[in-house]
């Protein structure tokens, strides 16, 4: 809530000032410390309350201290409701909440990459063309959007310092990121990224959606193990058709996509072959050391899987091993 930044209220330290703001709200939500410009459609309104409030001053300079008094009283009777106003009026005039500042998904969802900067941005529904992140983050401590933004830029830039977000990537990559955070996106975007892939199932093929993210895939680091399990959410959204349908990463790890089994079976030789060649697994084994010390391995990346999930996929990879005594 926006609060007149005085150590002590207004009304004492300075009541003239205090009884215009009341009587002209406009000058109080514009006022210098609230760090906004007056619009150009509401500046003749604001010239002729300031000369209104000019005129009113000299009166009040007249007024016994007696009579002043009494006006503060009526006045701070209604100060809760009159902050709580003054909050969404000066909310409404922050940069972020001007319709020129809105993002234009049919570019947005056309644009080969994104940068962080943009799709922070753009989960908020706002255009990096017409505003950036230095025009939101001095409000954070007086609004709650502003509040949320901040939020979400720490976790964006701890996720960077973890190696687990590019510089820019295809917007699709950081549209998963987002779903796999739990973190809401913008919802005309979404809807064109849902239209995007159903276009897609509809024109070439469910498989045409799995092919194409395979070819964004390849731009990254093979070694870039988050930015995979996000891809393989990816290629499940593609078979349901929709990002907001789409599975969790949890769910998307076991999932079976029809499409992608020569793919999924392809990564699976690839496991039980390092498993069987680098760590000494014996799938035979009915107990085995080696899905925690492929756990433990991964810690030491900076990477995290379970032992009941290292030991799920090992199994299953196991099963595409020639039988004992075959050619």
């Amino acid at each position: 809530m926006a609060q007149i930044p005085y150590k002590d209220p207004l009304w004492r330290s300075n009541p003239i000032q205090y009884l215009i703001y009341c009587r002209f709200p406009l000058l109080a939500e514009f006022a210098p410390f609230n760090g906004l410009t007056v619009p150009g459609e509401l500046r003749h309104e604001f010239q002729l309350q300031e000369s209104e409030a000019e005129r009113w001053r000299s009166e009040l300079e007249q007024t016994d201290g007696d009579q002043i008094a009494k006006l503060i009283d009526e006045a701070v009777r209604g100060e809760p409701e009159r902050q709580q106003t003054l909050a969404k009026a000066i909310e409404r005039q922050r940069p972020y909440n001007q319709k020129e500042c809105r993002s234009n998904p049919d570019f947005w969802v056309r644009a080969t990459y994104w940068t962080w900067e943009e799709a922070l941005l753009l989960s908020f529904g706002l255009d990096p063309k017409k505003i950036g992140i230095q025009n939101i983050m001095p409000f954070q401590h007086a609004s709650e959007f502003a509040g949320n933004f901040a939020d979400r830029y720490e976790l964006i830039n701890r996720a960077r310092s973890a190696n687990q977000l590019p510089e820019r990537a295809p917007p699709i990559a950081y549209i998963a990121w987002f779903q796999h955070e739990d973190l809401d996106f913008d919802k005309d975007i979404i809807d064109l990224f849902n239209r995007k892939l159903q276009r897609l199932a509809e024109l070439r093929g469910d498989s045409a959606a799995s092919g194409e993210l395979a070819k964004i895939e390849q731009t990254f680091d093979p070694q870039t193990a988050v930015l995979r399990a996000y891809f393989a959410s990816l290629r499940a959204m593609g078979s349901h058709g929709s990002v907001a349908d789409a599975p969790s990463n949890d769910q998307a790890s076991s999932a079976k996509p029809e499409l992608a089994t020569r793919e999924r079976d392809s990564l699976l030789k690839l496991v039980i072959g390092m498993a069987v060649g680098g760590y000494g697994y014996d799938p035979r084994a009915a107990r085995s050391p080696i899905a925690a010390q492929i756990a433990t391995d991964l810690q030491t990346q900076g990477l995290s899987l379970t032992d009941d999930t290292i030991r799920k996929y090992l199994h299953e990879a196991a099963e595409l091993l020639p039988s004992p005594g075959a050619d």
